[in-house]
């Protein structure tokens, strides 16, 4: 047990740390976490979730320089989807949404996760860095 419990946060720690560490975010703000992650585990939405189709995590670690570079490409994609789904940030500094990163499986970052109403899994993005068209095409096909 003890060896599997290592192996999983040993594991975890050397995904999480691919998006490296340049020290301080990037100039690019990085929203607070919109619904805090234990939110969104509990209740499946964020506050405006019902009149949308779902809602997009996006996993991130706010020092790391692939997902500095994927937070540019969401804020571009952001007002095209906006009106169909929220966007929360889940980030790796913030002790409250550890949960939610178990909870979906995050192993690589940048994730993104589309979830709908009641806290499904609609669409599981390639960890990794996803272009704008992408994101776009992947929310309007919801």
């Amino acid at each position: 047990m003890k060896k599997t419990v290592l192996f999983s946060a040993m594991t975890a720690m050397i995904f999480i740390s691919a998006c490296g560490n340049t020290g301080s975010p990037s100039n690019n703000s990085v929203p607070a976490t919109g619904s805090t992650a234990s939110s969104v585990l509990q209740t499946g939405n964020t506050p405006a979730a019902k009149a949308k189709k779902g809602t997009l995590l996006f996993f991130m670690n706010p020092y790391g320089a692939p997902c500095q570079m994927q937070n540019s490409i969401l804020n571009e994609a952001l007002p095209s989807i906006i009106n169909t789904v929220d966007v929360t940030y889940i980030k790796t500094t913030n002790p409250e949404d550890t949960d939610a990163f178990y909870a979906y499986a995050i192993r690589g970052l940048p994730s993104m996760i589309i979830i709908d109403n009641n806290n499904t899994v609609i669409k599981r993005f390639s960890p990794g860095i996803q272009n704008s068209d992408t994101i776009v095409r992947t929310v309007k096909e919801l």
